[in-house]
């Protein structure tokens, strides 16, 4: 008897740590959970187009890939958000990657923020359109966030609003914690 209770002890902590809080389940956000704070943050109109519906609520997976389009409180930008992120758990890898890929456009001279593993940005403007992407490692993820504006007027502006919005998508989508 005390045997089938130990085995039955055995088993249920297996079961308990397999499917339950102790064990390690990597998480990132999806654009859903990224939208309604870029909303609060930026003001303006933010849809999300392309959810990544195979994430089952955006529970315990370690990657997503969506977009969200976009138009500024003052509608002077509107544009598409397009985010890859994945947990990313060895950050010498995880510079590596971000330090391979291909710069579309012109690579930005910046620094890597404090606290990152790895940080770049690269920039391409078109007469009708502008194209930042950044790549970047922080914690246990890893993201690429590229901004696409239609340019009404101003070139630079479009440019610099891009490169805030990728900046800061970048950051959310490292740093946002798994809800509970």
């Amino acid at each position: 008897m005390a045997v089938l209770a130990a085995v039955t002890l055995v088993v249920a902590g297996a079961l308990v740590w397999w499917f339950g809080p102790l064990h390690d389940r990597p998480w990132v956000p999806t654009c859903t959970d990224l939208a309604p704070s870029l909303q609060t943050e930026l003001g303006g109109a933010w849809t999300v187009t392309d959810p990544d519906e195979g994430r089952e609520n955006g529970k315990h997976q370690s990657s997503s890939t969506c977009e969200i389009s976009f138009v500024t409180a003052e509608q002077k930008h509107t544009g598409t958000l397009y985010l890859f992120t994945v947990a990313a758990d060895n950050p010498d890898t995880a510079r590596k990657d971000v330090d391979s890929f291909p710069c579309v456009g012109t690579a930005g001279q910046v620094d890597v923020p404090q606290g990152y593993h790895a940080f770049r940005m690269c920039s391409l403007t078109t007469s009708s359109q502008t194209l930042v992407s950044v790549w970047a490692a922080k914690n246990d993820r890893q993201v690429t966030a590229r901004v696409a504006i239609n340019i009404r007027d101003d070139a630079q502006a479009a440019t610099a609003y891009a490169q805030q919005l990728s900046r800061l998508a970048a950051d959310k989508a490292l740093t946002v914690p798994e809800p509970e």
